[in-house]
């Protein structure tokens, strides 16, 4: 389920390649499970975790890239401004 929604989120940071090479091994785990041919299944298992990891990997280092882009802010920047708040209670 989740590789499903990895493969159809056109926003994930994985490639096409490894998008379309997980397409084809879940859908010949489906093939296979409608053969019962259950040693082609496990074989094909591990292959679809490989390919979920990259995906995985993928997910992550993108997110450890956004973040180091936004937490790279210039203390000098003008538009940047130091504010403080405080909450107003409705009584």
């Amino acid at each position: 389920d989740s590789i499903d929604r990895t493969i159809n989120d056109k926003d994930h940071p994985v490639d096409e390649k490894t998008k379309a090479e997980a397409t084809k091994i879940r859908d010949d785990i489906k093939a296979d499970l409608d053969r019962n041919d259950i040693a082609a299944v496990k074989a094909k298992m591990a292959q679809l975790q490989q390919a979920a990891n990259q995906m995985y990997q993928a997910s992550q280092q993108s997110q450890a890239e956004n973040k180091q882009q936004s937490t790279a802010s210039d203390p000098n920047d003008p538009n940047v401004v130091d504010a403080t708040f405080t909450e107003k209670k409705d009584n």
